[in-house]
């Protein structure tokens, strides 16, 4: 039954301490089914029900937000009953002192009693930062928070920055996992195949599905086991997506596909720069996965060069004449070297984070980028200053 308003399913009491537009409340319906993992809740922003998991640390880290990516659910990165916990990003991360919560965008899954084709990147963001606060406030994390985007979840960077600011948190990082910058045309060859399932979201059985399921076959050989059967990544992790989120000037409307190019930009805010927070990426290295090994890097520099200038150079632009050249020229090298000091290439496909090998490499990075990105926005600060 696909529905395409706001406001689709009532909500229930409302959650004080999080502004209105991103209030976040329980599911009690949902989560009575028989379709959710332990430790998993429904919960609804704005309406929209949003699949999550939280795993406490006993460490001080700030909480780790992940964000799947097309036809995905969060179970990728903590995984299910039938599997190994040690096979999946969320162990090594709450291993390495982070809290770490999985969300997940209303998809066809059974976790879902209802569809929603016209759901959009502005949703999704806010959904992401509505969960993170109902989290933190729950259990009194703070207001840091770490956003990983896989994939399609680096589409929500922009507007997942202003849902946090706006909820109150403080994103100290985006991570980009192997993922997609907004904007239109990134990733060659995508829009071209998508098409409409009856209920409105985007067929993926045919397109990146068969994909998907070698990828994950492939992980499991690295890791010297399987880490699902096809089946169960079908089945328990997977589903098709609302159309917008892909990011294209493709956007669903009345049913149907249309192209948009206006509404795309304004949806995922792509060039809105001042908006970005601080950015760092973790990139595969197989050529299985050679579109996202080869484009990443290319795609996120605008992106996370843009940001460090509006942060850190263009408030204090008159002081930039009077550096002393070895200032200067820092300065410069910092920016020239910036992509590849925030990048961390972790080996493996576009799940490079599954299976005990890659998930354990992806959360030290995770961590390794959060210094990085620190040290980098303290040192330009410094050199201006």
């Amino acid at each position: 039954m696909p529905m395409t308003r706001r406001g689709a399913i009532g909500l229930a009491a409302s959650v004080t301490s999080i502004p209105a537009a991103i209030a976040a409340t329980s599911d009690t319906a949902t989560n009575k089914t028989a379709h959710l993992f332990p430790g998993e809740e429904v919960i609804h922003v704005n309406g929209y029900p949003s699949l999550i998991r939280f795993q406490p640390s006993s460490g001080v880290g700030p909480l780790v937000v992940f964000v799947p990516g097309t036809s995905f659910l969060a179970r990728i990165a903590y995984g299910y009953p039938g599997g190994r916990s040690t096979d999946f990003l969320s162990h090594w991360l709450v291993e390495a002192g982070f809290p770490f919560l999985g969300t997940s965008y209303p998809l066809d899954n059974p976790v879902y009693a209802v569809r929603y084709p016209a759901f959009t990147i502005t949703d999704w963001a806010q959904q992401v930062a509505g969960a993170a606060r109902r989290t933190i406030d729950a259990n009194r994390l703070g207001n840091k928070i770490i956003v990983v985007g896989w994939s399609m979840g680096g589409k929500i960077v922009e507007k997942v920055a202003q849902a946090a600011r706006t909820a109150g948190l403080d994103l100290t990082l985006f991570v980009a996992l192997d993922a997609l910058p907004p904007g239109l045309n990134l990733f060659p060859g995508n829009a071209e195949q998508f098409k409409l399932a009856p209920n409105g979201l985007v067929d993926q059985s045919t397109s990146l599905l068969p994909w998907f399921d070698s990828m994950v076959e492939l992980q499991g050989r690295i890791n010297g086991h399987p880490i699902m059967s096809a089946a169960d990544l079908r089945q328990l992790f997977t589903g098709n997506p609302p159309l917008d989120l892909q990011g294209e000037a493709a956007r669903y409307r009345d049913g149907r596909i249309v192209q948009d190019v206006a509404a795309a930009m304004q949806d995922g805010g792509g060039t809105d720069y001042g908006q970005y927070p601080p950015i760092a990426l973790i990139v595969s290295n197989g050529a299985a996965d050679y579109p996202n090994v080869l484009l990443c890097r290319g795609n996120w520099a605008l992106c996370l060069g843009q940001g460090l200038y509006r942060r850190q150079v263009y408030p204090h632009r008159d002081r930039i004449p009077a550096l002393a050249a070895q200032r200067w020229d820092a300065l410069q090298a910092i920016f020239n070297g910036a992509v590849q000091r925030l990048t961390i290439q972790v080996a493996g496909t576009h799940f490079l984070f599954l299976g005990e090998i890659g998930a354990r490499a992806t959360a030290a990075a995770i961590a390794a980028l959060a210094q990085r990105s620190a040290e980098t926005e303290k040192n330009i600060a410094s050199l201006i200053a």
